[in-house]
């Protein structure tokens, strides 16, 4: 794995220390930034800033200082449940998703605004981590749902955004484990993760099955095309959904 998030994590000033094609906004506990190898139109990493230190929501208030080596991936911040005292201590893990996710619903706003502006239309946007993370250094996806980015060049890359198949872990879902299961660890083991990394490829919008990544490729441009021409705007200017899976009629 990659240190480049590491590194980034680390700036003290970000706005002055980092280019302005990797920062997009930060504040005192994230960062968000471009991801440089964008899967698709709108492509973006969200981060936990070093050092950490949050507050607890225990009487007294205390505070928890999170190291590196909690925050290498989703995986090492999970298992710091491990070390909660007691059912009303805070859980370290939902601590810090709570800040990714805050960080990822201004950063979703901005890319709805800029869909308006440049395509007149809104299209999913997803949430989440990759159970197996190719960077060291926990990070949240925020990536739009057409997946025609110059990075997509892998049976992995397409694979590890599909939302259908389970590599890819939507944020609510890891909330939802966290606050009712209170889970240390993934579900599944890594190499599970890894053999869905390796699935045949399938067009997640109408299940058609693609030979290989070029075949791929020129089916999402062509999905991304049916997608733009099926777009309706509402006579009050406001845009309607567009309709991104025909799967099941």
């Amino acid at each position: 794995m990659t240190d480049n998030l590491f590194r980034y994590a680390k700036a003290v000033h970000p706005d002055r220390d980092l280019p302005s094609d990797v920062r997009l906004v930060h504040n005192q506990h994230t960062m968000t930034i471009f991801d440089l190898y964008p899967k698709a139109k709108y492509h973006f990493l969200v981060l936990p800033r070093l050092p950490l230190v949050l507050p607890t929501n225990t009487s007294p208030p205390d505070k928890i200082d999170f190291f590196p080596i909690d925050l290498v991936s989703l995986s090492s911040l999970l298992r710091l449940n491990r070390h909660k005292k007691s059912p009303e201590t805070a859980s370290p893990p939902m601590m810090v998703l709570e800040k990714l996710k805050e960080a990822a619903e201004d950063c979703v706003a901005m890319i709805k605004d800029e869909m308006l502006k440049t395509e007149g239309f809104i299209w999913d946007i997803w949430v989440g981590f990759h159970a197996v993370p190719s960077m060291r250094h926990v990070h949240l996806h925020i990536i739009s749902s057409d997946l025609i980015g110059r990075g997509l060049k892998k049976k992995g890359h397409y694979n590890s955004f599909r939302p259908d198949l389970g590599f890819f872990l939507h944020l609510d879902d890891v909330l939802r484990m966290v606050r009712e299961d209170n889970i240390e660890a993934l579900p599944k083991p890594k190499e599970d993760y890894e053999a869905l990394s390796r699935t045949e490829l399938e067009c997640h919008k109408c299940g058609k099955t693609l030979k290989n990544i070029p075949l791929l490729k020129e089916h999402m441009e062509e999905e991304w095309e049916m997608l733009k021409a099926n777009a309706k705007v509402w006579d009050d200017n406001q845009p309607t959904r567009a309709r991104t899976t025909r799967r099941g009629g």
